[in-house]
Order: C-alpha cells, then sequence, then structure tokens
C-alpha cells in the first residue's frame, strides 16, 4: 500500500496564503499558459484559381499577430502566384505551407508596396524569385530594419525569426506570363511612392494592394493625396473587374472600395487643410469630428480612423504641443509671457473668439483671448503628435 506524500505544515500554510490572496504576486504558484502564436490562415478561393487570405480589420498587435492584410495567391500549372506575404516570417511560412500542400508550391512572390504587413513574410520564400517596383525595393531596403524594431515592439513574439528580405528583381508594367496564366501589372503611387495592382486575365480579378481599402480607414503615413486620387481615376477607367481583392478589407464584386477610398481620402484632405488653417495640431485635428466614412461601407472605427488621420500628411504648422499649467493670473491684463505661436495666429484667434475650441479643464489659456469654454479632450491629445 503505498503511502500518501507528507504535507508540512509550512506547505500548507503557504498553500493556504496563496488562495487566500495574502502571498506577494512573485511568490505565488503560476498556472502553466500554453500561449499559441500560429497562424490561422482561412483562404478561400473568391474566382477560379483565386486563393484569399482576408486579414482582420485592425491595426498591429500583440493579439492579431500582424494578420491585418489580405494575401491573393493565383494558382498556375507552375505554382502559385503569391501577392504579398504577411507581416512576419512565421506568417510567411504559413502562407507558404498552404501553397505547398494545395497549389503545387510557389512559383513567384510579388510584393505591392513597401509596407511592412505586405512583404516581410518574404524570407519564408528566400528560394523563390521575387519581385517589385523598383521603388519599393528601394524602399525597403532603406526602411527595413526600422520597420523591424518597430515591429519586433510592437508584436514581440510574433515576430521571432523575422529578417527583412526585399524583393531581387524590379517589375515591369505591362503583361506578365507564368505557368500558363497571364497578369497585367500597373504601376501606380499615391498610397505610396510606388503601388502595383495585378489584374488577373483569366478571371478579370483585381488585386489592388493599398491602392483600395474597404471597410477599414487607409493608412496615410507615406501617401500623397493629389497622386493617390489620380491612381483611383485610372482604376476607374480601366475594364471593370469582376471582383476585387483590396490591400484591407473584403473581397466584392463592386465598387465598394474604389468608392469608399475616393471619399475618405476627399473628406480626409479637405479636414487637413481646415485644421491646417485654423493652426491645429495633428491630434486635434479628428476627434472632434465623426469619421469621415462613405455610405457604400460599414462603419469605421473610431481608433482607426483617429490614427490614420495622426500619421496623416499635413503641411508644417505652428508649434502647438504645449500649453501652461498654472493657476489663474492674478492680473488679468497680464496673462503669462509664453504664447503659443498657434493662439497668434489670425485664424486660430478668431476661431478661440467664437469659442468652438478652448482647452480641458484644469489647464489655463496662455494667451489674451476671453474664450473660456472647455472640451473633454485629454492633455495629453494637446501635447503630442499621435505618431502612428
Amino acid at each position: 500500500m503505498e503511502k500518501s506524500p507528507k504535507i508540512t505544515r509550512r506547505a500548507a500554510l503557504g498553500g493556504a496564503a496563496a488562495a487566500a490572496g495574502l502571498l506577494p504576486l512573485a511568490m505565488r504558484p503560476r498556472p502553466a499558459r500554453a500561449q499559441s502564436r500560429s497562424y490561422a490562415l482561412d483562404p478561400r478561393e473568391v474566382a477560379s484559381g483565386v486563393w484569399m487570405i482576408e486579414g482582420l480589420r485592425e491595426v498591429f498587435s500583440r493579439e492579431n499577430g500582424g494578420a491585418i492584410v489580405n494575401i491573393a495567391l493565383l494558382e498556375t500549372e507552375a505554382g502559385a502566384v503569391v501577392i504579398d506575404t504577411g507581416s512576419t516570417g512565421a506568417m510567411g511560412a504559413a502562407i507558404r505551407s498552404f501553397a505547398d500542400d494545395r497549389l503545387g508550391g510557389t512559383a513567384l512572390v510579388i510584393n505591392t508596396h513597401h509596407h511592412p504587413d505586405h512583404w516581410f513574410g518574404n524570407a519564408a520564400f528566400a528560394d523563390i524569385p521575387q519581385i517589385a517596383p523598383a521603388a519599393t525595393i528601394a524602399a525597403c531596403t532603406q526602411f527595413g530594419s526600422d520597420f523591424a524594431a518597430a515591429l519586433y515592439a510592437i508584436l514581440g513574439p510574433w515576430m521571432s525569426g523575422t529578417k527583412p528580405h526585399p524583393a531581387g528583381t524590379a517589375t515591369q508594367n505591362g503583361p506578365l506570363e507564368i505557368g500558363g496564366r497571364e497578369l497585367h501589372l500597373t504601376e501606380l503611387a499615391g498610397h505610396t511612392a510606388a503601388d502595383l495592382v495585378i489584374a488577373d486575365s483569366r478571371t478579370g480579378t483585381l488585386i489592388a494592394g493599398d491602392m483600395l481599402f474597404l471597410e477599414r480607414a487607409p493608412s496615410l503615413p507615406d501617401a500623397d493625396f493629389s497622386l493617390w486620387l489620380q491612381s483611383l481615376d485610372r482604376i476607374a477607367g480601366a475594364v471593370r473587374p469582376s471582383g476585387t481583392i483590396p490591400g484591407h478589407g473584403p473581397y466584392h464584386r463592386d465598387d465598394a472600395a474604389l468608392l469608399m477610398t475616393r471619399a475618405y481620402l476627399e473628406k480626409t484632405r479637405a479636414r487637413l487643410a481646415l485644421a491646417a488653417d485654423l493652426g491645429l495640431t495633428r491630434s486635434r485635428q479628428c476627434p472632434p469630428d465623426p469619421c469621415p466614412n462613405s455610405p457604400v461601407s460599414a462603419p469605421i472605427p473610431r481608433s482607426i480612423c483617429a490614427r490614420s488621420c495622426a500619421v496623416g500628411p499635413i503641411r508644417k504648422l505652428p508649434p502647438c504641443r504645449w500649453f501652461r499649467r498654472a493657476k489663474r493670473p492674478r492680473n488679468r491684463q497680464n496673462p503669462p509671457a509664453r504664447i503659443p505661436a498657434c493662439f497668434r495666429s489670425a485664424p486660430f484667434a478668431a476661431r478661440l473668439a467664437t469659442c468652438p475650441a478652448a482647452l480641458p479643464r484644469g489647464w489655463i489659456q496662455a494667451g489674451k483671448f476671453p474664450c473660456r469654454a472647455r472640451e473633454n479632450i485629454p492633455p495629453e491629445d494637446l501635447t503630442s503628435d499621435h505618431a502612428g
């Protein structure tokens, strides 16, 4: 007969204390946690031989592992043409595994532009030919290390083993035949300095990269609004596709992404111009107003909209990043001498005079204006540029 293990008085007291929450956190027994960091990709065939892996309509986070981008795979006799490879080496490996199992391997990798969620999986295809616009290759080479540092900080362990691997060959505008499948490549610009869109001649499917967004705010850190809108005109003037895979958002068979992207850019550009005229900082240009949604798209989450606007291009504004926290001056005729430059500008002064904008409660205006209206905006929104 086996003897039961002996339980000491110290162990019993320690267990009781832990159960009661009396031990410091560092001394309490920790339950084992299985943290899965594999990508549960769900490829689906949206047209004959055209597969799509739809990304989450979110921004980078440790919860999603960077799986926020759409991936397209085109089936050919020579293997798959993989269009964009995801945000991490592990995501690229998961994409390649599907191509190996279902599509006869990979014949070619195409990167649509230089944002890291579209090419940081390239290393998983290191032995496969990879092509991208020349300007994209140059930007990937120049900024790859910076992108990697940023993503390691955001995604943490998901980035394990990921190294920047820019494409090695520049694309050419025009037809491209591979494995019996003909594609047509068109290099545009606006979202970045070089944005590639691919049309599949067999099915009429357009793989638009980040030229088109649907149900997600377009990202604007490298955007040129005028070029982007001109590029949208070119897309609209081409043969209407049978279906579209945008860079972010669902597959669709109408003009929803084109209409939504155009509406968002036009409304955001108007908002940025107004913000600049009023002397507002980037951090204040979006929060007071509703997100510039399009009637053809589902509402865009406010957090995504604010992020998009905060990093968007805007002409240089007066330095309005600080306000003075102080007690109300005893002599109202002689307020503190430090006056932000934007308060001294005529347009902003005129707007303040009508009281639609002012400082949060607990802060005083370091200027000569009589307006004392308040907004429920936290001080950090007035003192930083929210760079992404």
